[in-house]
């Protein structure tokens, strides 16, 4: 049973005004539901049943954990036995441990000090991988959100002590959670901010940009409702200047191929599932009319050229032949156009077939989506492509009858 005393003095202790403060666990685990801080710029409350203690050596004697010029000689579990959705904003239940709910009541800086468990083998700490500590605003818990600042200190090549500053923004609801590793917090500090980013909102210019592994996305492990969720999948990325993709499902997960050359530059290709639906977001306030594909099939098996893109923008497309397997120098180009008067902020896209590798070129604007997309205009910029006949077998530039280019179906006399 807890002790009330504790508890009532603990939260005593966090209410208060203050521009500033800091809050270190107490040894005894405060109540599900309980706010731990609470005062004129944050609230933050712990959500479910947690473990508290003193940091201890293997010989149970008080081994306190110093970094950032700081002295920490407690820890609260954060974690969870499913990562944040749309239904389960703050995860689900993990025996022992808990998320924690941040309500910034203005814009509010917070620095968290934890420790975590290495990427790999190497000891890499890299951020909002699947061993790190993330925070997720709770309007869109399939991005997270990437820290201002975010430092590491090995301890050995299993864990490592992290310190990360959070911009939050005013009127907004955060969860702060942690999925495959122990997720130690030994600390948080906050002070007034001046909302996301830390200064003036960046802003991301109109014009055309390639979306790919180029430059190397924050990936994450996010569980859909009715999915089964191996805990091993990154079926989120999210790009620093705005942009994200995620996967539609929770067993599925995207990662890094070989290169794609456009123009004569090189593009790392991001290796997308088989046959999941995934969603591209822009920034905000950004939209697009079209959406551009360099891609190729990743694959040896028999059928690889009946691998396409099946939908883009909720419209279904006729299979079509792939023209480049394995041939990140010779892609595969498909260039979907949205009827006059659409453009989207969200775009969905499903392949079928093998498994494909590609990268993005998209044109984004300032404006307003539109919906209603009755169609989609499927070109492509290859204009040497192979022919196949109806029976998908390959024919020569002299073949007579119906012949299937770029996925489009014509008479060649």
């Amino acid at each position: 049973m807890k002790k009330i005393f504790t508890l009532i003095a603990m939260a005593a202790m966090a209410i208060g005004s203050s521009a500033q403060g800091e809050w270190r666990p107490s040894e005894e685990a405060p109540a599900a539901g309980m706010a731990i801080i609470k005062n004129d710029l944050v609230k933050v409350n712990t959500v479910f049943e947690t473990t508290c203690g003193l940091l201890k050596d293997e010989d149970g004697n008080a081994k306190p954990a110093e970094f950032n010029g700081k002295t920490f000689s407690t820890f609260m579990q954060i974690r969870v036995n499913a990562a944040p959705t749309a239904d389960a904003p703050e995860g689900t239940s993990q025996d022992g441990s808990t998320s924690l709910v941040i309500q910034a009541k203005e814009n509010v800086d917070i620095t968290v000090y934890y420790r975590r468990q290495a990427d790999n083998k190497d000891g890499n700490f890299t951020e909002n991988n699947g061993k790190d500590i993330k925070l997720v605003d709770q309007t869109a818990v399939g991005t997270l959100i990437k820290s201002a600042s975010y430092a590491s200190e090995k301890i050995d090549d299993n864990y490592g002590y992290i310190t990360r500053v959070f911009n939050l923004e005013k009127d907004k609801t955060y969860t702060l959670w942690a999925k495959g590793t122990t997720g130690q917090l030994y600390g948080i500090d906050w002070t007034a901010g001046s909302g996301a980013g830390g200064g003036e909102e960046e802003t991301i210019e109109d014009g055309t940009y390639f979306i790919s592994y180029k430059v190397e996305p924050s990936l994450s492990n996010v569980t859909l409702p009715s999915m089964t969720n191996t805990g091993t999948s990154n079926n989120v990325a999210t790009w620093d200047n705005g942009f994200s993709i995620m996967i539609m499902r929770s067993d599925k997960g995207m990662s890094a191929g070989s290169d794609i050359t456009i123009d004569g530059s090189a593009y790392k290709s991001i290796k997308v599932s088989n046959g999941a639906q995934n969603t591209l977001t822009l920034p905000e306030g950004k939209v697009a009319k079209g959406i551009t594909f360099y891609s190729y099939v990743n694959s040896d098996k028999d059928g690889w050229e009946n691998s396409y893109w099946k939908e883009v923008a909720g419209i279904e497309n006729e299979a079509s032949t792939m023209t480049s397997q394995k041939d990140g120098a010779n892609p595969d180009v498909r260039e979907f156009t949205f009827p006059a008067g659409n453009q989207l902020n969200k775009i969905s896209f499903t392949n079928k077939g093998q498994q494909l590798c590609y990268v993005i070129k998209i044109d984004i604007i300032t404006g307003s989506e539109t919906t209603g997309i009755q169609s989609v205009k499927n070109e492509t910029i290859n204009l040497n492509a192979p022919m196949y006949n109806l029976a998908g077998q390959k024919v020569s530039e002299g073949y007579k009858g119906v012949v299937i280019q770029n996925g489009v179906k014509r008479i060649q006399k």
